[in-house]
């Protein structure tokens, strides 16, 4: 695809990114792991689940909006087609990590539910952890919605719960490809949401 190949280093960035924020949400959910009320522990990670997704979505519409913006020169100039569908597609790439190991984790739970077959539940357990901590900025509020912690216990209660969150692993990714794509369209309108990101505009420099 071209613009995979166009735009591969983008890519990268942006996957770049979301490894800063997740060692960056980690540290945080370090930090408030000794407190023991738990209630203030799971609204605090709450908190700290809302501040890494913004603070991501900060980096994400820096980058993505510098680059609408570029292809708008371009577009202006008449060397370049627009493609008003770039950043969904730049976002699916870069978010294809969680988007798979969120879906593996719901079908190899959903599989467990539907047969109890061992092997599902030991793949599940497996592709789940480390879906958590791949994108551990998602947990906190995944954790609000859905409270109950799964484990590699047989209660289908649990595994329940568990799928439901598996599902969010894969919604909430979703949301950050939709929340790319309006980047790359407000650069490329050169409109901003935020006056204090995004690529400057060059009127009144000489």
């Amino acid at each position: 695809m071209k613009i995979l190949k166009e735009h591969f280093y983008d890519i990268v960035r942006l996957y770049i990114n979301q490894v800063g924020v997740t060692i960056f949400s980690l540290f945080l959910y370090l930090a408030i792991g000794d407190i023991d009320d738990e209630s203030l522990f799971m609204t605090l990670r709450i908190a700290v689940s809302v501040l890494s997704i913004l603070f991501y979505i900060v980096l994400i519409y820096n980058v993505v909006w510098e680059l609408g913006a570029k292809d708008k020169i371009r577009i202006d100039s008449r060397r370049y087609d627009p493609k008003p569908y770039k950043g969904i597609v730049i976002a699916l790439f870069a978010n294809l990590p969680n988007l798979l190991l969120g879906t593996l984790s719901a079908v190899f739970c959903s599989v467990f539910l539907a047969s109890g077959a061992e092997w599902a539940k030991t793949a599940f357990g497996i592709v789940f952890l480390i879906t958590k901590f791949h994108a551990p900025m998602f947990m906190g509020i995944i954790q609000g919605v859905t409270p109950a912690n799964p484990s590699l216990g047989s209660d289908p209660a649990i595994f329940t719960d568990a799928l439901f969150e598996s599902i969010w692993f894969i919604v909430l990714p979703l949301v950050i490809v939709l929340i790319t794509e309006g980047a790359y369209l407000l650069g490329s309108h050169e409109k901003r949401i935020f006056g204090f990101l995004g690529k400057k505009d060059n009127q009144g420099k000489k």
